[in-house]
């Protein structure tokens, strides 16, 4: 059963939200228990939604369309080892969940031992695209900011912030908070 956050998420949805779940043909035998519990929870959300949420499986009928989706949604090709027969083979994957509402887009890859953490992860996603109430955090990041990218450093703030990336030559809008992130 979702937890109490993500069924009022699914409450305040004004439109419809979309998610399409992009996979290659063949999943690994690794991936099948990630494929039905990734359902079971959608089907969780699309109950608490009252119809708002919908989801799809989305299984291009070429590999280059299945590439072309991916990257276009964000999605990232994974390996897989395996054995056929008495060979070992290596295969390439596309497994992972976009989220589309009201023009925006948000998407993660479904990869093994994420579902302790998956409705965190579509929560998350969902709460980011619905931007309800969410504070407004302005972000300052240097040029020797060199742990992290900041993108990878914006995309984790957006998650839970609408987020506005700075630079202190201009003047600063108004924002619920100032985060300074400086080496």
């Amino acid at each position: 059963s979702l937890n109490k956050n993500s069924k009022e998420l699914m409450r305040s949805l004004d439109d419809v939200m979309l998610v399409k779940i992009i996979s290659s043909k063949e999943l690994p035998v690794e991936l099948n228990n990630l494929n039905r519990y990734t359902a079971d929870l959608l089907r969780e959300y699309q109950l608490s939604s009252r119809g708002k949420l919908r989801f799809e499986y989305v299984k291009p009928s070429t590999q280059d369309e299945l590439y072309s989706l991916a990257r276009s949604s964000g999605l990232r090709r994974v390996r897989f080892q395996g054995y056929e027969g008495d060979q070992m083979t290596l295969k390439e994957v596309i497994f992972g969940v976009v989220f589309e509402y009201q023009g925006r887009i948000e998407s993660f890859d479904l990869i093994p031992r994420i579902e302790p953490r998956l409705e965190y992860e579509m929560t998350l996603r969902m709460q980011s695209l619905i931007q309800k109430s969410m504070p407004k955090v302005l972000a300052f990041a240097d040029t020797t900011y060199y742990y992290q990218r900041k993108e990878t450093f914006a995309r984790s703030l957006q998650m839970n912030y609408i987020l506005d990336m700075i630079d202190l030559k201009d003047p600063l809008p108004d924002a619920d908070a100032l985060l300074f992130n400086v080496v």
